[in-house]
C-alpha cells in the first residue's frame, strides 16, 4: 500500500508494463522504456514472483519506475546513449535494496537511493557522478574503488570510513561523521567539502598546487596535514579541527581568513620560508587557545588578529626586518614572553593589548599604533618612538624610558611603575600623556618641547628641585596639577586651553620661579603655593608694598606678607587673576577707584581676607562692576562694604564665599549676574537699596541659610536664582514684574502672593517642595493669561484659586502636586490631558454653565464633542467610560502607579483594566 500511495504521489506521467520485459529466475529484465505502462502489475508481478533482481539491459533508457524499491539489486547495463542517469528518488527510501551493479558508464541521480539499506556499489569506477544527496543517509553502504565526482550531500551521514575521490563539488562530502580516510586527485578541494566529518583523521592529496576553499575540513578530527602541495587555504578551511602541528613548507602558499582559527589542541606553527597573507584577511590562529610556539620565518606581516586570544603563545620568531603586525595580531596573548626578531617594520593599533606576559621588545620599529601595547603590565621598555594614543597606557612595569620624534594622547597614562622620562626631538607633550604615573618623579625636556597639553603630568609625583619650561609655548590646563614641583624656570608668554586653565592647579610645592621674560608672569597659575621666590631676570616689574607692579598692572601679592591690611593704589586699573591667592595675613582691603572688569578673579581664593571696601566714589567715565570671580572662595570673608557708582556685580563675583553673613547692595546697582552669591552658605540677608534690580540665574542657589531678600523690586529674576535656600520661605513675589523658565524651581518658598502673568514661565515653581499655598492677582485683566507648563508640577501646592483671565491650562502644569480641589473658570478653554497628571487626589469642579467643558467624576469633556480630554484623579483599577462621551481624546485617560515615598514600593499599580 505505500509503494502504491508513493507511485500516486511521485509520477506524474506513468509507464505502465505491456508484459514485453523478460524474467529469468528472480531477475525482471527491463529492455525498452515502452516495457512500463501499468505500474500496478508490475509492482504485482514482483511481489509474486519474488523479484530480487532489477536489470536495466542494453538499450533500455532507465525509466522511472516506483517498484524498482521492492527488489535487492539493481544491474545497470550500457545505454543507448552515454549521458543517462538512474533516475532520481528510484530508490528513496527504500528497506529492500542492498546491490547496486553498474556496468555503464552513468550517474547516479539526486535522492535515488537516498535513505535506503543498500549496502553495496560495484564497479563504483563506471559511476561517472554521485548526484545531490544520492546516498545520503544509507548506513548499510560501503564504497571500494575511485568515486569520480561527488556532488552536494551525496554520502551525507553514511557510515564509510575510508574513501577515493577525484573530484568534489561544494558541501560534496560534508556530514560523513565516521569518515577516517580520504584520498583526493583534485587540484581543488571546494567549500565545506568535508564540513562535519568530525573522525576524519587522514588526508592524502596527489596533486600539485592544490586549493583548499572555505571550511573545506571545517570541525574535522584531522590531527595531522601535508601541505606541501597546497597552494591556497581559503578562509575557515581548518577551522576546530585537531591539528596538533602545522608546518607550511610552500613559499607560494596563500593564506586567507580564519584559515586555522579555534583548533584547540594546535601547539606550533613552522613557516619554512615566507606564505602570503591574503589582503584584508586576518584571524588566521585566532583562539587556538593550546598554542605555543610560532616560527614565522621571512613572512612580512602579523595579519589582524591573527593570533588573538592565543592565551599559551609564549615565543613567536621572525627574521623578516620589514614585518607589519598588524591590529590586534596579539589581541590578549597572556603568556606571551618576547617577540625573538631583531627589526621589525609597524605596529598597529591593539596588537599586543593585554599581553600580560611581555616582558621585552628589543626590535627596533617604524611606528606604534594606538594602545599597540595597552595593558601590558609586565613590559619593559626603554626606548620608545613615534606612539599612538595610549600605546603603553597601564604598562606598570616600565620603570624608566626615552621617548622620541612623537606622542600621541595618553601615551604613558597610569604607567605607574615609571619614575624617570627623558624627552628627545619631542615638539608636543600630549593629552593625559602621563597622567596617573603616581610613581613619576623626573622628567628630562629638552629644548624641542613646545607645548604640554591638558593634564599631560596630572598626579604624578614629579618631585623635581627645578623644572626648565623655557621653551614650552603652550601649558595645558592641569598640565601639572598636584605634582611638586619646587622651582621653575619660565621664558616665554605661554598659552593655555581655556581662558581660566591653570597648568599648576593644586601644586603647593614651589619656592621659586624664574622669569626671564617678565612678561610671562601669571600668578594664577600658582594661586596653590605660599612663600614663592619669584626673579625677574629683565627687570620690568617692580616691587612695591609686596607686591609686584607693571605700570597701572597688580601682578602679584606676596603670600608672605605680614601685613593685616592692604589700599590698592590709585594708579591701578588691572589686578591679574588670584593676584592675592595663597595670602596669610591680609585681613582687609580697601579699593578706592575704579578696578577695570578684565581684572576677573583677582582676590579670589584669598583665604586671608576678612574685610573689603568698595567705593568707586571718584571713578568718572566707566561702566563700573566687580569683575567676575573678584572675591569667589574669599572662605574667611565677614563683611563687604560697598560704596555708590557699581552698576553691577558680575558673574561668580562672591561665589563661596561661605562666611558671609550679610550684605547690602548699593542704590547704583542694577544687576547680579550669574553665580554671584552661588554657595554662599551662611548668608542670612541681602538688602537692595535700588529702586529697581535684575537677578541673574543662580545667583543666590544653594544660599541655605538665606532667609531674607529685601527690594523694592525686580524687574526679572532668571532660573534657579533661589534653588536649594532651605531657609527662605518668605518673598515679596507681588513685586517681581518678570521671571524665565525655573525661576522659583527647587526654592522653599511656602505661601506666596503671586501675580498671574508669571505663571506663564515653563517650570516657574516645579519641585517647589514646601510651597502650600498661592494666592494669584491679576495686573493686567485684559490680556491672554495661561498656566504654563509645569509651572507647579512636582510642587506640593494644596491650594489655588484660578483667576477669570487664565485662558489655557497646559501640560503638567499642576502634575504632581497634592490639589484637592481645582474650579476651573468659564474663561478656560484650552486645557492639556496631562495637566493634572499624577495628582491622584484632586476634584475638578466648574460652573454648569461652562461654555466649553462639563466634568463628571473623574473626566472632563467638550461639551461640543463629547470628547474625553482627560481623567482625573485616582482611576479605579476597572474603569467604565461614561456613556456620554463619545471620542476619547488622545493620552486622556492616565492612571501612573502610586509609590510609596520611603519605601519606593508601589501602593497601587493604577488603572488595569
Amino acid at each position: 500500500m505505500f509503494l502504491e500511495l508513493r507511485l500516486k504521489s511521485l509520477i506524474s506521467k506513468q509507464i505502465i508494463l505491456n508484459f514485453q520485459y523478460e524474467i529469468q529466475g528472480d531477475n525482471l529484465i527491463v529492455n525498452t522504456i515502452n516495457d512500463f505502462e501499468d505500474a500496478e502489475a508490475a509492482i504485482k508481478t514482483i511481489k509474486e514472483r519474488n523479484i530480487k533482481s532489477l536489470t536495466y539491459s542494453d538499450g533500455s533508457n532507465y525509466p522511472m519506475f516506483i517498484g524498482a524499491g521492492l527488489v535487492e539489486n539493481i544491474i545497470a547495463n550500457q545505454p543507448e546513449t552515454n549521458d543517462i542517469m538512474i533516475p532520481k528518488y528510484l530508490c528513496y527510501k527504500s528497506v529492500h535494496i542492498k546491490t547496486l551493479t553498474v556496468n555503464a558508464e552513468v550517474s547516479i541521480g539526486p535522492y535515488a537511493f537516498a535513505y535506503s539499506t543498500i549496502q553495496t556499489i560495484n564497479n563504483i569506477q563506471n559511476v561517472k557522478a554521485i548526484c545531490e544527496s544520492a546516498f545520503e543517509g544509507c548506513s548499510n553502504l560501503n564504497l571500494v574503488g575511485l568515486i569520480n565526482h561527488c556532488q552536494k550531500n551525496c554520502l551525507r551521514f553514511t557510515k564509510i570510513v575510508n574513501l577515493e575521490v577525484k573530484t568534489i563539488d561544494p558541501f560534496g562530502l560534508q556530514e560523513m561523521h565516521e569518515l577516517e580516510t580520504v584520498t583526493i586527485q583534485s587540484a581543488l578541494i571546494p567549500e565545506k567539502a568535508f564540513y562535519n566529518c568530525f573522525k576524519l583523521t587522514t588526508v592524502t592529496i596527489s596533486v600539485q598546487n592544490t586549493q583548499i576553499l572555505k571550511s573545506a575540513f571545517e570541525n574535522c578530527g584531522i590531527q595531522a596535514f601535508n601541505f606541501e602541495h597546497i597552494s591556497e587555504i581559503d578562509s575557515w578551511a581548518f577551522r576546530n579541527t585537531k591539528l596538533q602541528s602545522i608546518e607550511l613548507p610552500n613559499s607560494n602558499l596563500k593564506l586567507y581568513n580564519g584559515a586555522f582559527c579555534q583548533c584547540p589542541f594546535l601547539t606550533t606553527v613552522t613557516i619554512t620560508d615566507s606564505v602570503t597573507i591574503a589582503d584584508f584577511s586576518g584571524e588566521q590562529f585566532k583562539e587556538c587557545y593550546s598554542l605555543e610556539t610560532v616560527d614565522y620565518r621571512n613572512t612580512n606581516k602579523v595579519p589582524t588578529r591573527m593570533f588573538m586570544f592565543c592565551y599559551k603563545l609564549a615565543t613567536f620568531k621572525s627574521i623578516n626586518n620589514n614585518l607589519d603586525i598588524e591590529e590586534e595580531a596579539f589581541y590578549s596573548c597572556t603568556s606571551l614572553r618576547n617577540i625573538d626578531s631583531n627589526q621589525v617594520g609597524n605596529i598597529y593599533d591593539k596588537a599586543f593589548i593585554y599581553c600580560i606576559s611581555l616582558r621585552e621588545f628589543n626590535p627596533t620599529y617604524s611606528r606604534i599604533g594606538h594602545k599597540a601595547f595597552y595593558g601590558c603590565q609586565n613590559l619593559q621598555i626603554t626606548n620608545i618612538h613615534n606612539c599612538g594614543r595610549y600605546s603603553f597606557a597601564y604598562c606598570s612595569s616600565i620603570s624608566t624610558c626615552t621617548l622620541k620624534n612623537s606622542l600621541d594622547d595618553g601615551t604613558m597614562i597610569n604607567c605607574t611603575g615609571l619614575t624617570s622620562v627623558s624627552f628627545e626631538n619631542i615638539v608636543r607633550i600630549p593629552f593625559k600623556c602621563f597622567q596617573g604615573c603616581t610613581n613619576l618623579e623626573t622628567i628630562s625636556l629638552s629644548a624641542s618641547v613646545k607645548n604640554i597639553d591638558i593634564n599631560a603630568f596630572l598626579d604624578t609625583n614629579l618631585n623635581m628641585e627645578e623644572l626648565d619650561l623655557s621653551n614650552c609655548q603652550k601649558i595645558g590646563s592641569f598640565a601639572f596639577k598636584n605634582t611638586k614641583i619646587k622651582s621653575l624656570i619660565f621664558s616665554n608668554v605661554y598659552n593655555t586651553d581655556e581662558e581660566n586653565g591653570i597648568p599648576f592647579d593644586g601644586v603647593t610645592t614651589i619656592k621659586k620661579i624664574t622669569y626671564r621674560s617678565s612678561y610671562a608672569f601669571r600668578p594664577k597659575d600658582f594661586r596653590d603655593s605660599t612663600n614663592i621666590e619669584i626673579v625677574f631676570e629683565d627687570n620690568n616689574f617692580q616691587i612695591k608694598d609686596d607686591t609686584i607692579i607693571d605700570s597701572s598692572q597688580l601682578y602679584y601679592y606676596y603670600p608672605s606678607s605680614p601685613s593685616n591690611e592692604y589700599t590698592v593704589n590709585p594708579e591701578i586699573r588691572q589686578i591679574m587673576s588670584y593676584a592675592f591667592a595663597g595670602a596669610t595675613n591680609l585681613k582687609s582691603i580697601t579699593i578706592n577707584h575704579y578696578i577695570g572688569s578684565d581684572s576677573k578673579f583677582a582676590l579670589a581664593n584669598c583665604k586671608s581676607l576678612q574685610t573689603i571696601n568698595i567705593d568707586f566714589q571718584n571713578s568718572e567715565g566707566y561702566s563700573l562692576s566687580i569683575p567676575c570671580g573678584f572675591f569667589a572662595n574669599c572662605i574667611n570673608l565677614i563683611t563687604v562694604n560697598l560704596g555708590q557708582k557699581i552698576s553691577m556685580i558680575e558673574k561668580g563675583a562672591f561665589e563661596g564665599c561661605i562666611s558671609l553673613t550679610s550684605i547690602v547692595i548699593p542704590s547704583d546697582t542694577k544687576e547680579l549676574s550669574d553665580y554671584c552669591f552661588t554657595g554662599c552658605t551662611k548668608l542670612e540677608k541681602i538688602e537692595f537699596l535700588a529702586d529697581s534690580v535684575k537677578l541673574k540665574g543662580y545667583c543666590f542657589a544653594n544660599c541655605t541659610s538665606l532667609n531674607e531678600i529685601k527690594f523694592n523690586e525686580i524687574i526679572q529674576m532668571y532660573e534657579y536664582c533661589i534653588s536649594g535656600c532651605k531657609s527662605l520661605t518668605k518673598l515679596n513675589v507681588e513685586n517681581i514684574k518678570s521671571i524665565s523658565a525655573n525661576a522659583f524651581s527647587f526654592s522653599y518658598l511656602e505661601n506666596i502672593k503671586v501675580p498671574a502673568n508669571l505663571l506663564q514661565y515653563e517650570n516657574a515653581f516645579r519641585y517647589c517642595n514646601n510651597l502650600k499655598k498661592v494666592e494669584l492677582f491679576v495686573l493686567h485683566p485684559e490680556f491672554y493669561h495661561y498656566v504654563k507648563s509645569g509651572c507647579f508640577n512636582s510642587s506640593s501646592l494644596e491650594e489655588i484659586v484660578l483667576p477669570d483671565c487664565i485662558q489655557s491650562l497646559e501640560e503638567f502644569s499642576f502634575g504632581f502636586t497634592k490639589l484637592k480641589k481645582l474650579f476651573i473658570p468659564n474663561s478656560v478653554y484650552s486645557i492639556s490631558p496631562k495637566t493634572f497628571y499624577g495628582s491622584d487626589d484632586i476634584q475638578l469642579e466648574m460652573d454648569c454653565s461652562h461654555p466649553f467643558y462639563t466634568v463628571g467624576e473623574y473626566e472632563l469633556v467638550e461639551k461640543a464633542t463629547g470628547k474625553l480630554v482627560l481623567t482625573f484623579g485616582k482611576l479605579p483599577s476597572a474603569y467604565i467610560v461614561p456613556e456620554n462621551i463619545k471620542i476619547i481624546g488622545r493620552d486622556s485617560i492616565f492612571s501612573p502607579p502610586k509609590i510609596n515615598e520611603e519605601t519606593k514600593k508601589v501602593i497601587d499599580f493604577g488603572l488595569t483594566t
